[in-house]
């Protein structure tokens, strides 16, 4: 992808220029990612942002609030370092997993850390 996200989310006027200007610097003073100080600001809302992202990958968007995780499958779910077992939770796993997807999916994500 050529253009940054912030600056496509513009181009869809799904966010003023002065919106974009005012989350990326949020995200720089936070050292936090653009998307989440958009999302923060009120400016679009999770879902609005997953679905622009996904449409801009060509790949399906879902809210994962819409399932139900058996429990028995997150039980044989356990984080490893070393070799010795650490202690878990859903979160981690999921924040852990999150961070592995989006390390696959190739493209510039480092625009809040820009300009």
């Amino acid at each position: 992808m050529n253009e940054k996200i912030g600056e496509l989310l513009v181009k869809e006027n799904l966010l003023t220029a002065e919106q974009l200007n005012n989350a990326r610097d949020v995200a720089r003073t936070k050292n936090e990612r653009l998307g989440a100080q958009i999302t923060s600001l009120g400016y679009l809302d999770e879902n609005e942002l997953t679905d622009f992202v996904a449409k801009q990958y060509g790949v399906p968007s879902i809210d994962l609030d819409e399932f139900e995780v058996d429990p028995e499958l997150v039980l044989g779910v356990k984080l490893r370092a070393g070799g010795v077992e650490l202690g878990w939770s859903v979160a981690d796993y999921v924040s852990e997993l999150e961070s592995e997807l989006l390390a696959a999916v190739p493209g510039d994500r480092t625009e809040d850390s820009s300009d």
